[in-house]
C-alpha cells in the first residue's frame, strides 16, 4: 500500500477508484481502513478514493507522544501530498470525524466538503466519562479488556440482532491484530483533548454531520450541537442506529453520502 511521511511518522494509506474528484476517509479510534470497506467501494466506482490508517492503528506508525490537532491534521496533509492531490472532499467518523475537523481549520483551501459521522465538537460529561472509562478498563486488564466491553457502546442492542454476524468477525480481527496499546492510548488522549468548537464557526465547505439516534458514545446530542456551530451545515439522522452506523446501514450510508458528494 502507499504511504506517507508526516513529521518523521509513517502513514499508510490506500487508494481506489479513479474518479476526477478526490474523497478522503478517516475512521475512528483504534480503527484501520478496514472501517470504510462498504464505503470505499460504492464510492469508488465514481470518485478516487483515499483511506487512512490514523496514526496510532492500521499499518500507520504509532509514536508513543501527544497526539495534537496540529499532528493530525499534518497527517491528512501528507497524505494528499503523497497522492499528489490538492483538495479533495474530506470524511471522518467519530475520531475521524475530530481529524476531519482539525484538518478543515488547519487547511480549508484543501477541503472541497466535510462529513462528520458519529462525532463531536468537544467532550461532554458522558463521553468524556466514557472515554475515562475505557482508558480505565485498559490499565486494569489491556486491551482485550477494553474492547470486551467497548463494543456494547458502539453497537446497540437492535444491531446485535440485525448485524450480529458483523460485530463476532470485527471482535475476531480485533482480537486477531489489535492495535498497538501505546498508540490507542494516545488516541483515546486526543480524543479527550479535542475541541474545535471555537473554529467551526469559521468553516465554509459544504458539511453534511450524520449521527444514529442510539449512539451511546457521540451521542445524537453532541452531533446536534456540532451541526449547529457550521454555518449552513446540514444535519441527518439515522433513529435506528447507534455509533456503528457506517456498518449497521452501509447502503442508506453510502446513498446519502453520494447524494451530498453529487451536490
Amino acid at each position: 500500500m502507499p504511504e506517507a511521511v508526516s513529521e518523521g511518522v509513517r502513514i499508510n494509506y490506500a487508494e481506489r477508484g479513479a474518479g476526477e474528484e478526490v474523497v478522503v476517509l478517516v475512521p475512528g479510534l483504534g480503527m484501520s481502513l478496514r472501517t470504510w470497506d462498504a464505503t470505499t467501494e460504492a464510492l469508488a466506482r465514481r470518485y478516487r478514493v483515499l483511506v487512512i490508517d490514523p496514526r496510532g492503528s492500521g499499518e500507520s506508525e504509532a509514536p508513543d507522544h501527544p497526539y495534537t490537532a496540529a499532528t493530525v491534521a499534518a497527517d491528512v496533509g501528507a497524505v494528499l501530498d503523497a497522492a499528489a492531490v490538492e483538495s479533495a472532499h474530506l470524511v471522518g467518523q467519530s475520531m475521524g470525524g475530530m481529524i476531519a475537523q482539525d484538518f478543515a481549520l488547519a487547511a480549508p483551501q484543501r477541503v472541497r466538503s466535510l462529513t462528520l459521522v458519529s462525532t463531536y465538537a468537544v467532550t461532554d460529561t458522558w463521553s468524556r466519562q466514557v472515554l475515562e472509562g475505557r482508558r480505565g478498563l485498559i490499565a486494569a486488564g489491556g486491551l482485550p479488556l477494553q474492547f470486551s466491553m467497548s463494543v456494547f457502546f458502539v453497537f446497540s442492542p437492535r444491531a446485535y440482532r440485525e448485524i450480529g454476524d458483523f460485530i463476532a468477525g470485527l471482535r475476531a480481527r480485533i482480537a486477531e491484530n489489535p492495535p498497538d496499546e501505546a498508540g490507542y492510548l494516545r488516541q483515546l488522549e486526543f480524543c479527550l483533548g479535542h475541541d474545535a468548537s471555537a473554529g467551526l464557526g469559521t468553516v465554509t465547505a459544504p458539511t453534511l454531520v450524520v449521527a444514529g439516534r442510539e449512539d451511546f458514545i457521540t451521542s445524537a446530542i453532541q452531533n446536534r450541537e456540532l451541526a449547529a456551530l457550521i454555518p449552513g451545515a446540514r444535519y441527518e439522522e439515522f433513529d435506528d442506529c447507534s455509533h456503528g452506523l457506517i456498518w449497521e446501514r452501509p447502503e442508506r450510508f453510502a446513498e446519502l453520502l453520494l447524494e451530498f458528494l453529487d451536490e
